[in-house]
């Protein structure tokens, strides 16, 4: 049975689907859509509206010839934006990796000076531009899917989803024989054989491990609560109470909510440059949830099932098949198979399931800049509490909903098994940033990339610097790389660190020592 979906409604959509109806029933029903018996053969509950006009593809004369989307708008040969349109087929065409690098570089330099409908890129975002196009609300309705980011995505403004994704296909032509940015393999175990996508944690714990052996102090676990100058150092107070003074160069890895937490009167906020305030500002925080369930066998391999994105149709919405770690007694043929699989990601929508509430409404205490507790639950099988089975089954329902049919269809029974565990997570109020159109005035975004490296301003011998780390500071927002590649500007251009040897040379020059400006 096809589940019944409703796009969009409006005013006009409403008369239009009224004019359907009376047409097909074969009423005299006059009005700007009376030929819609020429789009309907038949009127039913699973299109409880028509498509105007304006908004129908397929269906000869000028309509187009699919459903458009607001990013396809922005990339392609036939991009709205000359600068793109012109080189797209140097850039998705260049015969090596370096060759798409230089490219980029001249994309994205020749976009700085660039406007739409005279407007800087930075100040009219992905949707507004759409709207000015004349995408239809069945058209913008149809470009949202289930998958994380996409209506996060649409708010952000043009020029940073222009840096981010001209720069990704660049970066994407690398030669797969050695890492290139962050990406690098995680060793199964001790001895290195095999690799799992287990995340960044391991990289983080060990970049962090190197740091404190260096002589660096770094300080987690503990919230901080105040940030303020103390002469030329600058004293940090923790919610233990213990108070540390900086007094040569400081490091926060904080989202915006948090540095909102320690108020005006705290740094970066107080003696904030006017390019780092107005940078701040135009970030906004979008919820996330994310939950992974393990089983002893990876029934999922079953179905071919290794990468990709699929909606569920349930409060967990999304989830994603290439993520999660897996081990199989023989990986040729996929057998004796055990892992982890990502059941649900979500991010950004106002209905709640997707933008981390649902998951989030199970947490015990509210995860908040200043509540101190932590995201992560873990649900084991066997010892759940009411609340937590009341997750646990609301987590297998929709697994099941999704792939019971499939398994039955390939011979298999029983459908999808209990888990052994999932682990959950909801940052709603501390969740990813998305930099959004930043007003008149506030110059470049790359300015922006500049700004939170050093949001005070350039150091002097009376004031030690302070620099700002995270996705929140990057255009690679919600990834632990856009966190990473934050922390290689400010360490290049505030430390003079040189280019890690494991990093990419091309890639450091662009990114980091460029901000990703385009003008190497």
């Amino acid at each position: 049975m096809r589940r019944r979906r409703l796009h969009a409604v409006t005013t006009a959509g409403l008369a239009t689907a009224a004019a359907a109806v009376a047409a097909v029933a074969g009423s005299a029903v006059a009005g700007p859509y009376d030929n819609c018996r020429t789009v309907i053969a038949a009127w039913t509950a699973d299109l409880p509206y028509a498509i105007p006009p304006a908004g129908r593809w397929g269906l000869g004369g000028t309509s187009p010839r699919a459903p458009r989307t607001p990013f396809g708008l922005l990339f392609g040969p036939a991009s709205v934006l000359p600068p793109v349109a012109s080189r797209w087929l140097d850039l998705v065409t260049a015969p090596d990796y370096a060759a798409a690098m230089r490219v980029a570089d001249e994309m994205l330099a020749a976009l700085r000076g660039a406007t739409y409908a005279g407007v800087p890129l930075h100040e009219v975002s992905v949707y507004q531009l759409a709207i000015a196009e004349g995408l239809s609300p069945e058209e913008l309705a149809l470009s949202a899917a289930t998958s994380a980011g996409s209506t996060v995505a649409a708010q952000a403004a043009v020029a940073n989803v222009l840096a981010e994704t001209i720069r990704g296909i660049a970066t994407r032509r690398a030669p797969v024989d050695g890492p290139v940015d962050y990406v690098v393999p995680v060793a199964a175990d001790a001895s290195g054989s095999g690799v799992r996508r287990t995340g960044m944690g391991s990289i983080v714990s060990g970049l962090l491990d190197a740091a404190t052996a260096a002589g660096v102090r770094v300080f987690y676990d503990h919230r901080l609560v105040l940030a303020r100058r103390w002469g030329p150092a600058v004293v940090l107070g923790f919610d233990n109470n213990r108070v540390v003074l900086s007094g040569r160069r400081l490091f926060l890895n904080m989202a915006k909510p948090d540095i909102a937490a320690l108020g005006a009167a705290s740094l970066p906020v107080a003696g904030g440059t006017p390019a780092f305030r107005r940078a701040l500002a135009s970030l906004r925080v979008y919820g996330l949830s994310k939950a992974y369930c393990a089983w002893a066998d990876a029934w999922w391999l079953s179905l071919n099932a290794t990468a990709g994105v699929t909606g569920s149709g349930g409060p967990t919405v999304s989830l994603r098949y290439h993520d999660g770690s897996v081990t199989c007694a023989d990986a040729a043929t996929r057998t004796g198979c055990s892992g982890a699989l990502l059941v649900s990601y979500n991010i950004g929508d106002t209905a709640g399931a997707a933008s981390g509430g649902f998951l989030a409404s199970y947490d015990a205490a509210g995860l908040t800049a200043t509540s101190g507790t932590d995201a992560p639950r873990l649900l084991t099988a066997g010892a759940l509490t009411p609340r937590g089975r009341l997750l646990w089954e609301a987590l297998h329902a929709d697994l099941r909903r999704a792939h019971d049919p499939l398994l039955a269809a390939a011979g298999i029974p029983g459908g999808v098994p209990d888990a052994a565990a999932c682990v959950t997570a909801g940052w709603v109020d501390r969740g990813v940033h998305v930099a959004t159109p930043s007003g008149g005035g506030a110059g470049h975004p790359d300015d922006a990339l500049e700004a939170f490296a050093a949001p005070l301003g350039a150091a002097t011998p009376r004031r030690a610097p302070v620099h700002l780390v995270g996705e929140a500071y990057s255009q690679e927002h919600a990834w632990a790389e856009g966190a990473l590649r934050s922390a290689e500007r400010a360490l290049h251009h505030g430390v003079g660190l040189p280019r890690p040897p494991w990093m990419d040379g091309l890639l450091h020059e662009s990114v980091v020592v460029q901000f990703n400006r385009g003008d190497r």
